[in-house]
């Protein structure tokens, strides 16, 4: 039975005035960012409700039960995919719309879900927008994946009858005293919500305290972790490995992987490849930036190491026009999306990004899941729980100093070490693989709740 389907009017009209400001002073900003990242223009009549004829007949059509999920980026959406498949799994006659909020998200949902789901743009948070999308769409359920409430978007699915839910949720420390600090609103928001899947038994205690109420809340495991509903990436990891034959880089030599790089990162791993290639003179060094867009940006940092770079999508102007030696060493650059995970699997050792000088870190378990050990930075605030059980376990390695000036030489000993002792490496992942052993069946088990909320079809107001 959905929850009772209105905010306060004073927390509706605040909300209302002051996000026109904010989305006028972002302006610039989002203008950047999207340009840089690609079909800013394309998407903003999208953002704005508006749909080509195909997608709007697409949407408007249709008598099956209809979800919509929606994933920020390109993690969420990878997490969403799980989700959806496992929904399907259970219910196969569903019809589902997918939404994101960037391009780089867009690019993967449209690439890896095109022929699951009717693929959009998140809209605009303004209030005509979100209930016109929301008439259009007909969602009998909203899925939100990890963390973004629209309160607009909400609000116009709840009036229509509609439930939402929060999947694969969680809660820091440190966000949930900021939400406390504005609990006025926030407990209205979060008890409109009629489910809430978390991923560690500590969130549990921590939505509740947001104004959830206890019995709407539960706890499934992480759907990042579950791979028990993952499609399997043999196709990928086979086009990876003639790739890699083009460029020279074949062989069964050892292979660094840097995954889910950020800025300066590329160049710390670089430096600490060249150093281990004095004693390991056949390893191979893949860099996989978190934004694909950065592809020509690493470029040209390796460049100035005397490194020449090969990116798997080309780039123009080529900033390898800068480098006089091409007998100088190569390093790879994976700047395209959706191959993480296939790159993993062809790694022997992999440092995971945004934690040796980003902050938060990226997702731990995908190397340990297809075997690879890894090795994390200090910076790993996004996924405390994971880790902490990890490096308990002895399933991962995390470099603990935090000064940006050591991290060359802290990273260069344990990936050594991991190097020369590959059975050093096996007990790591064994360790960490029994760890994440907890969260499979967690897509299965988030699906079969939310699915339970099915029932007569909304009324529409």
């Amino acid at each position: 039975m959905p929850t009772p389907d209105r905010l306060p009017l004073w927390i509706r009209w605040l909300y209302n005035a002051l996000l026109p400001v904010l989305l006028v002073v972002g302006f610039p900003g989002y203008l950047i960012k999207g340009l840089r990242r690609g079909d800013f223009f394309g998407s903003l009549s999208q953002r704005f409700g508006f749909y080509g004829t195909a997608r709007q007949a697409r949407l408007k059509s249709g008598t099956a039960p209809r979800l919509w999920v929606h994933g920020v980026s390109v993690g969420e959406v990878l997490v969403g995919a799980k989700l959806l498949r496992a929904l399907l799994a259970r219910s196969p006659g569903l019809d589902i719309v997918f939404s994101t909020t960037t391009a780089t998200g867009y690019r993967l949902a449209e690439k890896e879900l095109t022929d699951l789901a009717t693929v959009i743009y998140h809209p605009v948070d303004l209030p005509w927008v979100a209930g016109r999308v929301v008439r259009l769409v007909r969602p009998r359920i909203l899925i939100l994946i990890e963390a973004e409430i629209w309160p607009n978007l909400v609000q116009a699915v709840k009036v229509r009858n509609g439930a939402v839910v929060l999947a694969n949720a969680r809660l820091s420390g440190r966000s949930e005293r900021r939400f406390h600090a504005f609990r006025a609103i926030t407990r209205p928001l979060y008890g409109l919500l009629d489910r809430v899947a978390v991923q560690f038994p500590a969130d549990l205690v921590r939505f509740a305290r947001l104004g959830v109420p206890e019995d709407r809340i539960f706890c499934p495991g992480s759907i990042k972790y579950d791979d028990t509903v993952a499609v399997g990436d043999e196709a990928k990891i086979a086009a990876l490995r003639g790739w890699l034959e083009e460029q020279g880089q074949g062989g069964d030599g050892p292979m660094l992987i840097g995954g889910s790089t950020h800025a300066g990162e590329e160049a710390l791993i670089a430096r600490v490849w060249l150093r281990l290639r004095e004693e390991f003179s056949r390893l191979r060094l893949v860099l996989v930036p978190r934004h694909a867009e950065r592809g020509r940006s690493v470029a040209k940092d390796l460049v100035s190491l005397g490194i020449r770079p090969i990116l798997r999508h080309r780039v123009v102007p080529d900033p390898t026009e800068d480098l006089s030696d091409l007998s100088a060493p190569v390093v790879l650059i994976a700047n395209t999306t959706g191959e993480l995970r296939a790159w993993y699997a062809l790694a022997t050792v992999v440092v995971v990004g945004k934690s040796l000088l980003g902050r938060g870190g990226q997702n731990p378990s995908e190397p340990i899941a297809v075997g690879v050990p890894a090795v994390v930075g200090p910076h790993m605030g996004n996924f405390t729980s994971l880790v902490e059980e990890l490096r308990t376990a002895g399933g991962l390695l995390v470099l603990e100093d935090e000064d940006a000036r050591a991290m060359e030489t802290l990273l260069h000993e344990p990936l050594r070490e991991l190097l020369r002792n590959p059975s050093t490496g096996r007990h790591m992942v064994a360790a960490g693989q029994a760890v994440l052993a907890h969260h499979h069946g967690a897509a299965l088990r988030t699906a079969g709740d939310f699915l339970s909320l099915l029932g007569n079809p909304p009324e529409v107001v």
